[in-house]
């Protein structure tokens, strides 16, 4: 029982005593009427004499057990929906974005800018992964500058602050719900757990000499981190004390990894293409599927779908409940993947047939669990509707790769990405 169950059920004890008291004299002045009396013991005694008084106290206890049921159906609270087979229970309005957008629509989705990029033009930043945080407020990335930058409020972009730094090219970085711990992974074979509001190092994790950490991920429930790396191994690691909880050999170097929203499960792709789910509780490996090229990016939708991207240049969308493939998203060939801008047509005329593939690098889920987003080398995002499959529309993004891409929390309509060409880039989506 929550906080609010209690307050509701405080609040309704004295209405309900009342109908209680209600019930009882209803049926004890039936029970008079029926019986032409009552008497306990020589205490207490109730004689009815005449017929005028059975019918006047039969007529009040009717109606003290009207008022009594009344009183149930109106104040009392009514009990959850429950839905038995076959049905379909009513789904529960919640206080996030999924409530306040639209279905999109392939025809009218726009992607503007959203004021200016971050620049990081100088110091020839390489910007290999962008996160938000939960409040959708703090934004945290990490470079080939080997630096960790974070903004307090990514709506104001008025000045960064350093979190710290590794020894070689920063290539993921995590926060927590809560968006008081930071972790990040890089090629220097670390993994780094950070103090945000104290901007202090809490420990560091090594692995041997030229096994690059690619991936870092931190559960929701703040137990977990979880990481992978070039040594074909994903690990899952005490998220308060650094200490290792358990390893799995997944065959090849690991790209990517993601936790499940019940922190119950760890999904993980690989350089020779292979996605494997772990599950914690019952220490069990399978392998979910695969692509013909190495898997650079995974997320995990609020309904428990998994969304992948590769180097094959599909993103594919698989149930986790099920361990079933739902769709295998491409962009259809009329949408020049070297050549498109931000109208989303090629500027050229028709695509050829020997259009060259480009990597898909990363793949992002909408807090609504509406759209899916990809970015790629070929300098473009791409959109999909992930409860139906529809591709929506390509655009250009970058100048260069586009490396990272991740939607605000708490905005389905604003997108983040960064990428090879120094900027991290605020997009406005308009359905």
């Amino acid at each position: 029982m929550n906080v609010n169950e209690l307050i509701k059920l405080i609040s309704s004890a004295p209405v309900t005593l009342f109908i209680l008291l209600l019930l009882s004299c209803g049926l004890f002045f039936i029970f008079i009427a029926v019986t032409d009396g009552f008497r306990y013991k020589d205490i207490f005694e109730i004689q009815i004499r005449t017929n005028k008084q059975r019918i006047f106290i039969g007529i009040v206890g009717v109606v003290l057990v009207l008022s009594a049921t009344l009183g149930v159906l109106i104040y009392l609270p009514k009990p959850p929906n429950i839905a038995g087979p076959g049905t379909t229970p009513e789904p529960t309005p919640e206080a996030s974005p999924s409530s306040t957008i639209s279905k999109p629509n392939p025809k009218s989705i726009e992607l503007k800018e959203d004021g200016a990029p971050i620049d990081f033009l100088p110091e020839r930043d390489e910007i290999n992964s962008v996160r938000i945080g939960q409040d959708g407020k703090l934004l945290v990335c990490g470079g080939d500058d080997n630096i960790i930058r974070f903004w307090k409020d990514i709506n104001k972009r008025n000045g960064f602050e350093t979190l710290g730094r590794h020894d070689n090219n920063v290539l993921s970085v995590a926060i927590n719900r809560d968006g008081k711990i930071v972790a990040s992974g890089g090629k220097d074979n670390t993994i780094k757990v950070w103090n945000l509001r104290k901007k202090e190092l809490l420990y560091k994790l090594n692995n041997p000499p030229g096994d690059w950490i690619n991936s870092v991920a931190i559960s929701r429930n703040n137990q977990y981190l979880v990481s992978g790396s070039y040594d074909h191994s994903v690990r899952v690691w005490n998220l308060s004390n650094g200490a290792l909880i358990d390893t799995i050999e997944h065959g090849a170097a690991i790209l990517s990894v993601a936790i499940s929203l019940d922190s119950n499960t760890v999904i993980s792709g690989s350089a020779d293409g292979v996605i494997k789910v772990w599950d914690l509780v019952f220490d069990k490996v399978e392998e979910l599927g695969s692509h013909s090229g190495p898997v650079w990016s995974l997320d995990i939708s609020q309904d428990n779908k998994l969304v992948s991207g590769s180097e094959d240049d599909t993103v594919k969308v698989w149930n986790l409940t099920t361990k079933k493939l739902l769709y295998d998203l491409q962009r259809p060939k009329k949408v020049c993947r070297s050549d498109a801008n931000n109208s989303g047509k090629p500027k050229d005329g028709p695509l050829p047939d020997d259009c060259p593939y480009a990597d898909v690098n990363t793949v992002a889920i909408s807090a609504d669990g509406q759209l899916v987003a990809s970015g790629s080398d070929d300098k473009t995002i791409s959109f999909w509707d992930l409860n139906t499959g529809e591709f929506i529309k390509t655009v250009r993004g970058h100048e260069r790769e586009v490396f990272s891409v991740t939607f605000n929390p708490q905005n389905n309509q604003q997108l983040v990405s960064g990428g090879a060409d120094y900027f991290i880039r605020f997009w406005k989506l308009s359905y």
